[in-house]
């Protein structure tokens, strides 16, 4: 893992580290989540500045984990219960929602890939992303009660793997 990766990849590393190494319980969860939105604020303005191309799943990653920790120090209720009841949805809705708004608003898509002239393509890709992605918060939801790695990791890694294959789909249509 590079430096770039480690950067774009550490609000999440410091979530499940932290709350790992503290018991995971409810409270190990709390502080693990407004830590990593802390990370979040430190991270994103740093990718920013170096004008280092921003992954929109690990974005969306981060808009879940900013939630959740303002959620915590607001003490938003309702938030945190629904997070609670559907933990993969709710982040793969935080994923869907930096993908719809990239695909709408921006010339990268959901994608983000940065070939010049492929723009068909591009949006092409986001929309089957984007649909995956619906696709796995519905399976996300079904299997709520099958516990962590079926409702949460599954339709995560199908979903990164799934960008992955695009991206590298749209340098080869190139």
């Amino acid at each position: 893992m590079n430096t770039m990766s480690l950067l774009k990849s550490l609000p999440l590393i410091v979530l499940v580290v932290y709350a790992r190494l503290h018991g995971m319980t409810d409270i190990a969860w709390k502080n693990a989540f407004i830590l990593a939105g802390i990370t979040t604020f430190i991270v994103v303005p740093i990718q920013l500045y170096q004008k280092i191309t921003m992954d929109r799943l690990m974005l969306g990653v981060n808009v879940f984990v900013l939630g959740i920790a303002v959620a915590f120090l607001g003490e938003m209720s309702k938030i945190l219960s629904f997070c609670h009841t559907y933990k993969g949805a709710a982040l793969l809705l935080c994923i869907a929602i930096v993908g719809i708004t990239a695909t709408l608003f921006t010339d990268a898509g959901f994608i983000d890939a940065e070939f010049i002239g492929q723009e068909y393509l591009r949006k092409k890709y986001s929309y089957i992303l984007l649909g995956i992605n619906i696709i796995a918060i519905i399976w996300s939801v079904l299997t709520t009660s099958k516990g962590f790695f079926v409702s949460i990791v599954i339709p995560f890694v199908i979903l990164r793997v799934t960008y992955e294959n695009l991206i590298k789909n749209e340098s080869a249509d190139k």
